[in-house]
């Protein structure tokens, strides 16, 4: 269009040719520069909508189109449609946004492990008959075999907080053992995780009758796993560690000796089981003749765990040592395995370095302990330090009292294998009186052990 062609000529050309097209008369300055690109039905400035409200527009078409139609609705009802369809629009980019970083962590996990391809199946000849390779492998065969146990992943990049069993079942026994490293070398609340997996550990006797190892774990409590052991380092072994999977699914077995908070076992019949080690001593705070009573008492060992005391277990102990004091005292004990641990016997220490040296590494104190709850047959306290829950039974609660100062011995027990439960060993009422010079020592161990436990 010729830029020096002015408006008003082309409305005068228009009328020219059809007397019936009619144009409001007066037309704003903005419509005047659009009017050579389009044009669209113009609304006098000086006209309100509701004085042309009964008009019709007539187009060059001849066809009548009145404003009793109702726009409005008809464009409230498209603008609806448009806002549902950017609503949807926006959860379909949220779900894809959500399912892209999903599928992106698992590639990295899985790269991490790297695993190596499967071999395809071969077939070879031997005196003209065919054979699987898998009885008869070829020379590649046997060094994809003796292979088989290489590391392909580097701990550092293994996220053991979100480990899921999956990627655990796509490795090899040597890459599960470097495993189960990391998480006994790794923060005690990663290494007592109550989710799968999990590293699992206890003592073990060999079942000659079924050829089976019997395992017997303060977490998974006796459980038979098959013999694996393939070394004679593997046989001069008597302790067990292996990543739990799954309930019943055992991997990754680890071969050891004994930790230094036992000193052995002994079998004297199929049916029967003795462990030897050293455990911490505690009871409710009461009377003297309270104390007396062993059924109140209660043991801790980081393998066994957390222990019930049999009456008359410190039958002898008592009479060598009438006046004891048996509270957080490193003892010696035999441990019997009836459904669980109980303590059977109970011999003192008398060497305090000896007692240091035992002193368990599993269990630590709190000091803001706050009473939360009457749940069955406990209390239930909130710690801040923990940020956990942690139970006390009823029955052992002696003379603390809420209203009071008091502190709280506590350790990680798993009455489930999936289920990890804070519970308190000792509650002890007015610390400052408690902790004397002669137990500092003890105190200094369990707080910095605190820090471990952290939440």
């Amino acid at each position: 269009m010729d830029p020096h062609i002015s408006t008003s000529s082309i409305i005068s050309s228009i009328k020219s040719k059809d007397r019936r097209v009619h144009w409001f008369d007066e037309v704003s300055e903005e419509s005047e520069e659009t009017f050579g690109l389009e044009m669209p039905s113009i609304v006098s400035a000086s006209e309100h909508p509701s004085e042309i409200s009964n008009r019709t527009i007539i187009q060059e078409t001849g066809s009548i189109i009145s404003e009793n139609e109702e726009f409005p609705e008809m464009f409230g009802a498209l603008r609806r449609e448009l806002l549902e369809q950017e609503k949807s629009e926006q959860e379909e980019r949220h779900h894809r946004m959500y399912t892209e970083e999903k599928i992106r962590r698992l590639k990295e996990e899985l790269a991490a492990l790297k695993p190596l391809p499967k071999p395809r199946k071969q077939t070879a000849w031997c005196k003209g008959k065919p054979h699987d390779t898998t009885k008869f492998p070829s020379k590649r065969v046997v060094e994809k075999i003796a292979n088989r146990d290489q590391i392909r992943f580097k701990i550092d990049d293994i996220d053991l907080s979100t480990l899921r069993p999956e990627l655990l079942a796509n490795m090899n026994e040597m890459e599960l053992k470097h495993l189960i490293t990391a998480f006994i070398e790794s923060n005690p609340r990663l290494r007592y995780k109550e989710n799968y997996p999990f590293v699992a550990e206890g003592m073990f006797q060999k079942d000659f009758r079924s050829n089976e190892l019997k395992v017997f774990s303060s977490r998974l409590g006796l459980l038979r796993v098959p013999d694996f052991r393939s070394s004679s380092k593997d046989n001069k072994a008597d302790y067990v560690y292996f990543m739990t999977l799954a309930p019943g699914i055992y991997r990754g077995f680890s071969f050891e000796t004994h930790p230094p908070s036992l000193v052995s076992a002994k079998f004297p019949s199929q049916h029967e089981t003795i462990i030897h080690g050293y455990a911490i001593l505690a009871h409710p705070f009461g009377t003297r003749q309270q104390t007396k009573e062993e059924d109140c008492w209660i043991c801790w060992n980081d393998s066994l765990g957390m222990m019930s005391v049999k009456k008359k277990a410190a039958m002898l102990a008592m009479k060598k040592q009438p006046i004891w004091d048996k509270q957080l005292d490193v003892v010696s004990i035999d441990v019997v395995y009836k459904n669980g641990f109980a303590v059977n016997k109970i011999t003192a220490l008398t060497n305090s370095k000896d007692k240091e040296k035992r002193f368990p590494e599993e269990v630590f104190i709190v000091e803001d302990a706050q009473y939360h709850e009457t749940r069955s047959n406990d209390y239930v306290f909130y710690s801040n330090t923990l940020n956990y829950e942690i139970l006390l039974e009823k029955s052992r609660v002696g003379t603390a009292q809420n209203d009071l100062p008091f502190e709280m011995v506590v350790a990680a027990t798993f009455p489930r294998p999936d289920r990890l439960v804070f519970r308190c060993l000792l509650i002890i009422p007015e610390p400052t009186k408690f902790w004397n010079s002669k137990r500092q020592w003890i105190r200094d161990l369990l707080r910095a052990r605190t820090d471990a436990y952290r939440g």
